[in-house]
């Protein structure tokens, strides 16, 4: 799989941006530049990962604060005897019928499940408690309550993500409509009123149907890599498999390269040293040495043709790991025709790919045919960027250093 082209409009802090990408993309930038929300958009683009990890509370806040609706298109070449698919997403602020629909639907799915049978035609004789005034005002109130969701569509499918809040939201309003219900029923029994309720209006609220959240998972965004080496450690205390074919590829890597002197053994909980008694805990290793492992684990862990979203590697990182890291993410690109995209502030990382004697001549080749700096600058309220390629980055390396460093 590799992203062909890229075009995001009025997702977080972009406005609008398009670029063709190469196997390896460097994305640079002052803060609030949009470095993040690139990444941030590829992965939004297959799946409802980056909502639920980061923006669960308030999904309404990854569309730029400037306009109500948003796009991400992206042109992707799943294997070279394949034509280009495309993948689509729009985003906005729900129109008020929509918002209705998914405030009913999640009112069937909280409170009245065990009520929905719609095989019984005879509850569509029933009187149609949607239609009442009363309910149709309570809806109303609440929909003026709920201003942090955002409607999804997926080519087709259209799904509507709410905030923390709306769940308890929905809780008020049940009690609310049950209350009205009962005060309107009459002699009719409550239970046949919901019933009613719910069989009366499913096909209309059946329209608008949420999209699965099935992770991509040519789509790889690695955003902590502290937090997933301790994830593997802790399945190796548990006693769970693990991959030890990474844990083998990460210890010859250390060992050729000498990261770690007099290593005998290592995985992904403790390092076995030559002379030293007993073994070493992974967690009394530096953090540079932690999150180095935890990157090199997603890089080799991952199937071939996939897209890894790459956040700030250099965090923590001495340039000895730095270069460790970026000589291996050309090696896997180049091997395993993974493509990268990766969001830093460190002219370290941007330098160790355009030190030409760190590679083989078939690496460097590669590197020069590959490698795309995007630069990113904000001017007033629009993100602006510029493209580099590898003789033009080499060409402006004391600007972009420059211009990492605020000068």
């Amino acid at each position: 799989m590799k992203i062909m082209s890229i075009s995001i409009n009025n997702f977080r802090v972009i406005d609008s941006i398009r670029f063709k990408p190469k196997n390896i993309n460097i994305i640079v930038g002052k803060n609030n530049t949009g470095k993040t929300s690139i990444l941030e958009a590829i992965s939004f683009a297959h799946s409802d990962y980056i909502i639920d990890k980061r923006y669960k509370s308030s999904p309404n806040s990854i569309l730029n604060y400037y306009d109500k609706k948003g796009k991400i298109y992206l042109s992707e070449n799943i294997n070279p005897d394949s034509n280009n698919r495309t993948v689509s997403i729009s985003f906005g602020m729900p129109e008020k019928e929509k918002l209705t629909l998914k405030i009913l639907k999640d009112i069937i799915k909280i409170k009245f499940k065990e009520y929905i049978d719609i095989k019984d035609k005879n509850f569509y004789e029933k009187l149609n408690i949607l239609n009442s005034d009363n309910i149709t005002s309570i809806l109303n109130e609440y929909e003026d309550n709920i201003t942090d969701c955002i409607e999804v569509r997926r080519q087709r499918k259209v799904s509507i993500l709410c905030g923390n809040n709306y769940h308890d939201l929905i809780l008020e309003l049940v009690d609310k409509i049950i209350d009205s219900i009962n005060k309107n029923a009459g002699t009719i029994k409550d239970l046949e009123l919901i019933k009613s309720f719910i069989t009366s209006n499913m096909d209309y609220m059946l329209k608008y149907s949420d999209n699965k959240k099935n992770k991509d998972i040519n789509v790889i965004f690695i955003e902590n890599p502290l937090e997933i080496l301790n994830s593997y450690s802790n399945k190796n205390i548990n006693g769970k498999n693990l991959d030890e074919t990474t844990a083998l590829e990460i210890e010859k890597i250390i060992k050729d390269d000498n990261l770690v002197p007099d290593l005998i053994r290592f995985n992904f909980n403790k390092l076995v040293l030559k002379g030293v008694a007993s073994d070493v805990s992974i967690d009394s290793m530096g953090d540079g040495f932690k999150a180095l492992t935890g990157i090199l684990l997603n890089l080799y862990k991952h199937p071939e043709n996939s897209v890894i979203l790459l956040e700030e590697p250099g965090v923590y990182m001495h340039p000895c790991y730095i270069n460790e890291i970026v000589s291996n993410i050309v090696k896997i690109s180049k091997l395993r025709n993974i493509q990268f995209f990766i969001s830093t502030q460190s002219m370290d990382f941007i330098q160790s790919f355009l030190e030409s004697e760190r590679f083989s001549d078939e690496e460097n080749d590669y590197i020069q045919k590959e490698l795309l700096i995007l630069k990113l600058n904000k001017i007033k309220d629009s993100i602006d960027y510029y493209e580099y390629d590898y003789s033009s980055a080499i060409n402006s390396i004391q600007n972009l250093y420059l211009d990492l460093r605020g000068i």
